[in-house]
C-alpha cells in the first residue's frame, strides 16, 4: 500500500498530464471518506498536502477539525467524513488534506478538506455523469452535482461550493457557539451560581467569524 505521500506524487503527475480528449473542466479526482467514493473537479483543487498538525478551534461544529498553517497562511480545516453526516476515521498513514480555493465576497478562501485516502484522477464525458439523485444518496443532495459513471459503476461528485458554502459554515460556527454558551449557563445555575460561566468565557470566548483560538494543539 502506497503512502500519502507516494499518493500525492502520482495524483498530481496525473493532474498535470496533458490530456489530448478532454480538458480539464471534464476531469476529477476521486477519494476514499468512510470507505465510500467521492470526488472533485480538478479545477476546485489548489493542492494536495499530507495531514499535519492542525490547530483546534474552541466551541465549533464537529465538521470543523480547526486550522493549519500553510506557508504563513492560516487555512481551515473541513473533516469531510463530518460534513457529509459520516462518522470521522482515525487518521492513517494514507489521511491527507486537499487544499480547494472557494469564492467568498470580495476573495478567494483556501479551504483544506481532511479525506481518508485519494484514489485516482479520471476523465468523464458529458454522456457519462447522471443527475443527482432526491433521495438515496445517503448525503444531501445539493452537495452532488452528479453521479459519474466509472468503468460500470458511479462516482458522487461534489459540488465544492454547495459543500463548503461559506455562510452555512458560519452560521453553524455561530450555533454551535450560542448552544455550548448556553449549557455552560446552565451549568452555572445547577451549580448554585458559581462563576462557571465567568470563568469558561475568560478562558474559551465564543468563535466568531473572525477570531479563533490556537493554543490547543493535536496530541
Amino acid at each position: 500500500m502506497a503512502n500519502t505521500a507516494e499518493d500525492i506524487k502520482k495524483v498530481l503527475s496525473e493532474i498535470s498530464e496533458d490530456n489530448e480528449t478532454l480538458d480539464a473542466s471534464h476531469q476529477y479526482l476521486s477519494f476514499l471518506v468512510d470507505s465510500e467514493l467521492y470526488a472533485f473537479s480538478v479545477l476546485d483543487i489548489k493542492e494536495i498536502i499530507e495531514y499535519t498538525t492542525i490547530t483546534r478551534i474552541p466551541m465549533t461544529p464537529k465538521h470543523v477539525r480547526g486550522v493549519t498553517n500553510l506557508r504563513g497562511n492560516v487555512v481551515p480545516i473541513i473533516d469531510l467524513a463530518a460534513r457529509l453526516d459520516k462518522a470521522s476515521s482515525d487518521v492513517t498513514k494514507r489521511t491527507c488534506v486537499i487544499i480547494t480555493e472557494i469564492q467568498a465576497e470580495s476573495a478567494k478562501i483556501d479551504i483544506g478538506v481532511v479525506i481518508d485516502a485519494i484514489n485516482e484522477v479520471f476523465a468523464l464525458r458529458q454522456e457519462n455523469i447522471e443527475p443527482a439523485p432526491s433521495f438515496g444518496a445517503g448525503i444531501r443532495p445539493e452537495f452532488i452535482s452528479g453521479m459519474g459513471k466509472v468503468n460500470d459503476s458511479f462516482v458522487v461528485l461534489l459540488n465544492t461550493e454547495k459543500v463548503l458554502n461559506l455562510e452555512e459554515l458560519s452560521e453553524l460556527v455561530r450555533e454551535q457557539s450560542k448552544k455550548n454558551y448556553h449549557n455552560l449557563a446552565m451549568r452555572t445555575k445547577q451549580m448554585g451560581g458559581k462563576d462557571v460561566l465567568g470563568s469558561a468565557a475568560k478562558k474559551t470566548p465564543p468563535a466568531d467569524d473572525t477570531s479563533i483560538e490556537n493554543d490547543e494543539r493535536d496530541k
